[in-house]
């Protein structure tokens, strides 16, 4: 049937036909426009004529001759594969088919790239698929103690899939092709191949002898290298290849779970009082345990062969070259009392002869804000927790209890902190509200949960930036080694992040013949701001952290009692509820570390298996932390109102003084530390046969100093930096 779109849409005359007539000729022009890319894709041609050649090689030859770039999507795609190439100007289409003739790949041009990816799989081979996959179960033990081992790889092999054993050696794989093989692997241990199934039951490894002689060639005591089998002591040791196999902005987190017996937890921290009265937090960090409660827990650290006092935060984790823990008592024979904890001995990289080499090494790593419901809290927290709060303040609520929130009784009174429930059921009691009001407050409270606005007001995307320089190089006589490492850390809380710069400069000289100079120079500074964020778990979660109207909110269990507070406000007093908002924004904590480190040491060799070593290290830390509360925060309103002056009952005479001066709380602490090592050492290392013998006989000098000062400030002012 004709339609006549005159009608439907009427036009002045003429002026349709031409509207149509522009509308085909529009379509016409993008088809013709269509059809010309796609020929200018295929009119692309090729030539080349060499039998046999790797597919790899014609790859390269289609980029050469047609600019085209080739991906390749999948690592089972085998370019070395060798064909019989005739091509004589053959197109690019023509090309392909060939080369992909009788694997499961296919292509895709898009903006002048050519992709090469596997065939998408029927809906009736992805059924069948579903049907022959399996679970596979199963644990991987040690062959000789049955002992099981943790952390071992299970993957599938030709493929990326796959997981570790967890602590009892235990693994599950789904969705697993029934003819896959499972290849599972082990530091120090036998590969092992086995086919797969649904409960493969206990996998025994066994020790591959040539592995471990491969790892543990030689072992870093810090004072000297020795083979494994010629320390009486309890060694591990990781090396480059393996600390650098996981991505690290921390030296730290690349250590976690990595060597036996050294235990790191950045979860949990210790707090340690300094001799100036100021605290400090640092990570669980140990070797075999905790050894004391109270005394220094932490380590002894060794870089580069000598002790040092800075804080291992300040090592590039892209410089390692190996990490050597030594566990036990044996250590002491070396390092003395200060081995008790265990010693942790880090080597990092050095120069090899050659053309300057350039590397440099950028990560980005970003995690989601904190999703609280894997904790498994329960849904209906506000309710459980009102109504059980609710319970247990009715045993202890009379009708006096509102009025006695007027008064500052230790016991009773309005400065003492109390529940929500406790409030509504106080004025209940009194009378001021109804049994109906009561249950609706109560409604309100079991209806509403804070978790979401927690996430929403103090919580974001945390985000890891690291940036990493290394220039190498040099002759024999003359070798440098030069790194620039800048890592930027933004925290999941608001308001809080840190950043580091280390520089680091090492060569190496040939003075003489015998006679050879490694000089080591760094510069470390570090940067903290911190600010005080909330914890969800230790507020209700039917408080709220804003009103109806979006300003900050008071934590009321956390508050004096609305009406006490309400109260000294009348008498002059400032406001003393604890908004976390307000606190987050008007309170902060920064700390700035400056580090200057100068290693220098001189090698002479004597000859017959003798080596002279002399030289020394020098280090200089200064910190200065600053802790600052502005007006209007609750820390200051609590510091004015402690020492304010009021009228009482017994002195109504007094007159009101406030002691404390309007304006910003400061404490400021700095620390400095400079210590220094020297050292002289001869060596004697020779091999008689096939017996070897070693020793070292030397003295070592060492000094440390610690200097610190702490000072408050009130009515400081922290634009004009004064104080009243």
């Amino acid at each position: 049937m004709q339609t006549d779109y005159t009608k439907i849409f009427p036009t002045p005359k003429g002026k349709l036909s031409k509207l149509l007539l522009m509308m085909k000729l529009t379509t016409f022009i993008l088809m013709i426009s269509l059809i010309q890319v796609n020929a200018a894709t295929f009119a692309q041609k090729l030539n080349l004529v060499q039998s046999p050649v790797t597919i790899e090689k014609v790859l390269r030859e289609i980029k050469k001759q047609t600019n085209y770039n080739v991906l390749v999507e999948s690592t089972n795609f085998n370019t070395n594969t060798k064909i019989n190439a005739n091509f004589v100007n053959t197109s690019l289409e023509k090309v392909m088919e060939t080369l992909l003739s009788g694997s499961e790949m296919t292509y895709v041009i898009e903006n002048k790239n050519i992709i090469i990816k596997h065939k998408p799989k029927s809906f009736f081979e992805r059924v069948v698929e579903n049907f022959l996959t399996i679970d596979v179960t199963g644990r991987v033990v040690d062959s000789l103690t049955n002992r099981p081992l943790a952390g071992a790889s299970i993957i599938l092999k030709n493929s990326n899939k796959g997981v570790t054993s967890g602590a009892d050696g235990s693994f599950s794989l789904a969705n697993v092709d029934e003819n896959a093989v499972i290849v599972i692997r082990y530091t120090g241990y036998k590969t092992r191949e086995v086919k797969a199934a649904k409960n493969l039951g206990t996998i025994l490894l066994s020790f591959d002898v040539g592995e471990l002689k491969e790892i543990g060639v030689t072992v870093n005591t810090g004072y000297q290298r020795i083979k494994p089998e010629q320390s009486t002591g309890a060694i591990a040791q990781i090396s480059t290849k393996e600390y650098e196999s996981r991505v690290s902005s921390n030296f730290l987190d690349g250590l976690v779970n990595r060597l036996p017996g050294l235990m790191i937890n950045n979860t949990v921290n210790f707090t340690s009082t300094s001799p100036d009265g100021t605290q400090s937090s640092r990570p669980l960090f140990n070797i075999r345990g905790i050894s004391t409660m109270s005394a220094n827990q932490s380590p002894l650290i060794v870089v580069d062969g000598y002790p040092t006092e800075l804080t291992l935060e300040m090592i590039d984790p892209n410089e390692i070259k190996s990490v050597t823990i030594l566990k036990d008592a044996a250590a002491a024979t070396v390092y003395g009392v200060r081995a008790s904890n265990g010693v942790i001995i880090i080597e990092r990289k050095q120069a090899e002869p050659g053309a300057a080499q350039f590397n440099f090494r950028t990560t980005l790593g970003l995690t989601p804000e904190e999703n609280y419901s894997r904790y498994r809290w329960d849904p209906e927290a506000s309710s459980i927790n009102a109504n059980y709060l609710r319970e247990r303040q009715a045993l202890i609520v009379t009708p006096n209890s509102w009025g006695q929130l007027f008064a500052p009784s230790s016991s009773t009174g309005g400065n003492v902190r109390r529940s929500i429930p406790f409030y509504i059921l106080a004025q209940q009691a009194a009378g001021i509200i109804s049994n109906e009001q009561a249950e609706s407050s109560f409604a309100e409270l079991e209806n509403y949960d804070n978790i979401k606005d927690y996430n929403r007001l103090f919580l974001r995307t945390a985000a890891t930036q690291t940036h990493t320089l290394n220039v190498s190089g040099g002759t024999p006589n003359a070798l440098y080694y030069i790194t620039a490492n800048y890592t930027g850390n933004r925290n999941n809380q608001i308001m809080n992040d840190n950043n580091r710069l280390l520089l680091t400069g090492r060569t190496t000289l040939k003075l003489a013949k015998r006679l050879s100079l490694e000089l080591t120079t760094e510069y470390q500074e570090q940067r903290n701001n911190g600010a005080p964020v909330p914890i969800p778990f230790l507020i209700a979660p039917y408080e709220r952290y804003e009103d109806v109207n979006g300003n900050p909110a008071a934590i009321i269990s956390q508050s004096f009692a609305p009406v006490y507070n309400n109260l000294i406000q009348a008498q002059g007093l400032l406001d003393q509820n604890y908004y976390p908002l307000v606190d987050a924004n008007l309170i902060s904590d920064k700390t700035r570390t400056l580090n200057y480190k100068t290693i220098a040491n001189f090698n002479y060799s004597i000859g017959k298996g003798f080596n002279l070593l002399f030289g020394g290290v020098y280090e200089n830390s200064n910190s200065e932390y600053k802790y600052l509360a502005r007006q209007g925060s609750s820390v200051i309103n609590a510091w004015v109102n402690n020492y304010t002056v009021t009228p009482t009952a017994a002195q109504p005479t007094l007159a009101f003084k406030r002691n404390i001066p309007d304006g910003d709380f400061l404490r400021q602490r700095n620390t400095n530390s400079r210590s220094y090592t020297g050292r002289a050492q001869l060596n004697y290392d020779k091999k008689i046969g096939n017996h070897s013998l070693n020793g070292i006989i030397g003295a070592e000098i060492r000094s440390v100093l610690n200097q610190g000062n702490l000072a408050s400030y009130f009515g400081y002012n922290d634009q004009s930096l004064l104080q009243q």
